[in-house]
């Protein structure tokens, strides 16, 4: 549900879009480098007329639990819908839930109190006109970063509160569309599309992002973990540091305190950015922690900022997979109890001791980087479970 529910201004992919399709669907003609979340949609749709597969999806329906049935071998599962709510049995369950379509929201005094819009980023109202408003973003992650920009074009005034800074690293053409040239490869030549998908492997390689990743014990630098973390990071303040330029003052604000790669980048377009924005005055950076949220605005830092919309860029429920469904395996044992003592682990990343026949897709441990896509992984996971289920 991710680009279901992540409707926010500015919300876009990170990973070349042509990387973030299933490689049983490349012939989609992709018009964006890096889509929006529209493009994001209509693919999804395309993908569900092109195989025909409506007709064996069941909306506007919340699985509720899942319980394990010792004796007869089967998954009891109760759901609610337009139908109310009904209870049915299988031999297998494949969960496709994700971790980043429930939102998180923080836990700030007030919070309940405010008199004008609050909304998540992942809840944006629809029809929620921000011209002319005062408008909060509480977040600097990816989603803050994205949409401040974009909000601040319409907004009269954007505050940007950050609790601390993530990295940034630049992309000339992140904003725009691929060139009739490559839409000509994608039409004229077999499997261009799939080459594409191929080329981002590089990334394994030693001399590629992962590399980036990889602690040098004989490298002795106070910022950075290895020599190519180092050039990563010089790279990154040398952005950060000529597009802050006019407003010198913010150049500490926007440089992190830990090594790239430490959390997960934030691609950026080289020309029309968060810094960009702060560079011309259309966002205030507040780096105060909040104390609390009232009536009228927020308070942070001894001030007060009045507000007409607040919207929490703060992330999602990401370590409580499967998150709400009550899950229950041999002798009723809930998967939080399984979980609880060393955190979220399965199988491959996929399979749980003691919940037989239940895959799950993105499930603990599986978010990777460095050459594949979530898309390549579920793909893998699909094919693990549907082998394991054929026997």
């Amino acid at each position: 549900g991710s680009w279901y529910e992540n409707r926010y201004p500015g919300a876009r992919v990170d990973t070349p879009s042509r990387g973030y399709t299933h490689l049983f669907s490349y012939d989609y003609p992709f018009p964006w480098g890096y889509s929006p979340r529209d493009e994001n949609l209509k693919y999804f749709k395309w993908v569900a007329d092109n195989f025909q597969i409506r007709d064996n999806i069941r909306l506007n329906t919340e699985v509720l639990s899942m319980t394990w049935d010792d004796d007869a071998k089967l998954w009891t599962l109760e759901a609610t819908g337009p139908q109310g709510t009904e209870t049915s049995q299988f031999n297998a369950v494949i969960t496709c839930v994700g971790f980043l379509s429930r939102p998180q929201m923080p836990e700030i005094e007030g919070l309940d109190t405010f008199n004008g819009v609050a909304c998540h980023s992942a809840a944006w109202p629809e029809g929620l006109d921000i011209t002319g408003k005062r408008v909060a973003i509480v977040g600097s992650g990816a989603s803050g970063y994205q949409t401040a920009p974009v909000i601040a074009k319409a907004a009269e005034q954007t505050y940007l509160f950050q609790r601390s800074a993530n990295w940034l690293y630049e992309d000339l053409s992140y904003l725009k569309k691929l060139p009739e040239q490559t839409l000509w490869l994608d039409r004229n030549f077999p499997f261009h599309a799939n080459f594409v998908r191929f080329r981002t492997a590089a990334l394994v390689a030693p001399s590629g992002s992962k590399g980036a990743l990889h602690r040098d014990p004989n490298f002795k630098d106070p910022h950075a973990v290895s020599p190519i973390n180092k050039m990563l990071r010089d790279a990154c303040v040398a952005f950060i540091e000529r597009k802050l330029a006019p407003r010198p003052e913010l150049i500490p604000k926007m440089i992190p305190t830990f090594p790239p790669m430490a959390s997960r980048p934030i691609r950026v377009d080289t020309n029309d950015s968060v810094l960009d924005a702060l560079a011309r005055g259309d966002i205030t950076l507040v780096d105060n922690n909040i104390q609390k949220i009232t009536p009228t605005g927020i308070e942070a830092g001894g001030e007060h900022y009045d507000m007409d919309v607040i919207v929490f860029a703060t992330g999602f429920r990401a370590n409580e997979y499967l998150w709400p469904m009550d899950v229950r395996g041999r002798n009723g044992v809930r998967i939080e109890q399984m979980w609880e003592k060393d955190g979220p682990r399965a199988y491959l990343g996929a399979m749980v001791p003691e919940f037989p026949n239940l895959f799950m897709c993105y499930g603990p441990n599986s978010n990777n980087f460095g050459g594949f896509t979530v898309v390549d992984l579920l793909e893998l996971t699909a094919q693990f479970a549907l082998r394991a289920i054929a026997g």
